[in-house]
């Protein structure tokens, strides 16, 4: 049977499927929540979009004449039935599925989470099938709606055993081209199902807005964020009868910070904060509007923002009256509960502002007041699992500022892991800032970061701007043959700075910097020589701050404040 679905799908890949996330937390950025395992880094799923129509399937907007899907019993002279009457019970059996998809198809209901995969596959088949053989059937729409449903569902699914069975069989992982030919393969059968579907509707005619619903998430799964913006633009101006349009107004918000429309996204959350105070994505909202401000660059306005909604979330999660814009909110338990997250992170927040601004006396008292709520809260059992995340984080980026930053920065020795024998030792680089990156090779998911400082670099070397990356081996074994795919890479980049690979086995490079051995971590060197700057994980979200950080130091005698 999975056979059969790659088959459909491209001769390529193998299609054996993990569900995505849910419907909420699918356009807010979130991480999703997957059942037994985890996207790898080459996917990350939209937060809230999940399933177009998860709350249940109103089909009567899609099946001719307003029929309902029956559930109907296949006997044994099926050959023997009519075209006309095969045609409609296959698709009344195609379209009766989706009342039988769970609203959270990570828990389902009545069956396995295997059985409900497997349904999923077969009703794929199924429906690729019925398009095949019945191609002017008067339930192709509802058919096709049906069956590019299960394949946003079923897109991680795809794209982790296909990742999986490529490394079987080739003794290695991916490269990023092959993804993205995986990718673009895939959801480009969604989008050419959707083109006829919304083609078929006639002209003058109201839109389908469920089909324009699982247009613009497709664009969004395959990171057409311009093209997202657009239909979920359609949705909001023109579907307003929609139970889950809040969700739609926050896929629209998230997809133009993905699209870098910053300034979109501020207006977009402040017009949802104008009219939308009652909705349960208001916690969500709050985040996205903060998290805009940020990466586009606008530190002081990010810092003044959170710093004006801190009693907010502070009163939402502990179970206060909340007032915001001189506005009394009521909250339901559940928004109350969704604000304990930013409860339990918001200091952090504003230690990481702080910091990057330079203030590290005021960054050193939020990251404090961030260790003290969370240690708090986790003796109290109240803790988060992102609570329990931001306590070590917290105690990483506290114990860089006070005990590394504003001294001299330590010396960078990788031996024989330069490339071409070109190093770079921040002791050296006294009147120059630096920006050393510690990071995995061939990761896509520094690859952006990777970019950003190549342009830095390029654009402010003659400014006294310097740049390293120190990568970290995969494994003890092979370090020279290790080497040389750091070298094939950076050269593919066209890198100009020093890169060279932590060649030490008790990684004594990194852990001078407290850099997180596995991880990605950012370090800025002023021109004195001291550490005035430490990020970690950064990636494409921090392109402004890193710009920003480097600015400053740039046109300062000194790093600190």
């Amino acid at each position: 049977m999975r056979l059969l679905v790659a088959v459909f799908l491209f001769s390529a890949v193998s299609t054996i499927h993990i569900f995505i996330s849910g419907p909420v937390v699918s356009a807010l950025g979130l991480k999703a929540p997957i059942a037994a395992w985890q996207p790898s880094e080459m996917m990350e799923p939209n937060p809230m979009l999940g399933p177009a129509f998860a709350e249940g399937a109103v089909l009567d907007s899609v099946l001719p004449d307003s029929e309902l899907p029956i559930a109907v019993a296949g006997g044994d002279d099926e050959t023997e039935k009519a075209p006309v009457d095969r045609e409609k019970e296959q698709a009344l059996a195609i379209i009766g599925v989706e009342a039988r998809i769970p609203d959270d198809v990570r828990k389902p209901i009545g069956m396995t989470l295997e059985e409900l995969q497997q349904l999923t596959d077969r009703t794929i088949v199924e429906g690729e099938a019925f398009l095949a053989e019945f191609p002017v059937s008067e339930y192709r729409t509802a058919v096709i709606t049906v069956l590019c449903r299960l394949y946003l569902l079923n897109s991680n699914r795809t794209f982790i055993d296909s990742t999986r069975l490529y490394k079987e069989r080739n003794g290695k992982d991916p490269d990023s081209s092959w993804i993205q030919v995986l990718r673009r393969n895939y959801f480009a059968r969604i989008q050419a199902h959707l083109k006829e579907a919304i083609s078929a509707i006639p002209e003058g005619e109201a839109i389908n807005c469920r089909l324009v619903r699982l247009k613009a998430d497709t664009f969004w799964h395959s990171q057409q964020y311009a093209k997202a913006i657009g239909q979920y633009r359609i949705l909001v101006d023109q579907c307003g009868s929609l139970e889950d349009l809040d969700v739609v107004r926050c896929a629209l918000l998230n997809s133009q910070l993905r699209d870098h429309d910053h300034s979109g996204a501020v207006s977009t959350a402040d017009s949802f904060l104008a009219h939308h105070l009652e909705s349960e994505l208001l916690p969500h909202v709050f985040h996205l509007r903060g998290k805009a401000l940020l990466e586009a660059g606008r530190l002081l306005d990010a810092l003044h923002w959170w710093r004006s909604i801190e009693d907010v979330i502070h009163s939402a999660a502990e179970g206060k009256p909340v007032v915001f814009d001189g506005n009394p909110v009521k909250l339901s338990l559940k928004t109350r509960g969704d604000f304990q997250r930013y409860h339990e992170e918001i200091n952090f927040t504003l230690g990481f502002i702080e910091f990057a601004m330079g203030d590290y006396l005021a960054a050193e008292q939020s990251l404090r007041e961030e260790q003290e709520l969370l240690i708090a809260r986790q003796g109290e059992n109240r803790i988060t699992n992102v609570g329990q995340v931001y306590i070590n984080r917290t105690e990483r980026v506290y114990d860089t500022l006070v005990r590394l930053v504003g001294k001299p920065a330590p010396s960078l020795d990788l031996g024989d892991g330069w490339i071409s024998n070109v190093s770079l030792d921040p002791i050296q680089e006294q009147g120059n800032v630096v920006l050393l990156l510690f990071a995995p090779y061939n990761n896509a998911r520094y690859r952006d970061t990777i970019k950003n400082l190549q342009q830095l670099y390029v654009t402010h070397w003659h400014e006294g701007l310097r740049v390293g990356w120190v990568a970290i081996p995969k494994g003890r074994n092979d370090l020279s043959g290790q080497l040389d795919s750091l070298t094939v890479e950076a050269g593919s980049m066209g890198l100009a700075f020093p890169v060279g690979l932590e060649m030490n086995k008790d990684y004594v490079n990194y852990k001078a910097y407290n850099a997180a051995v596995g991880g990605g971590t950012l370090v800025a060197i002023d021109r004195s020589g001291n550490l005035s700057w430490y990020k970690m994980d950064p990636t494409f979200r921090d392109e402004s701050i890193i710009s920003i950080v480097a600015r400053r130091l740039l046109e300062s005698d000194s790093g600190s404040k």
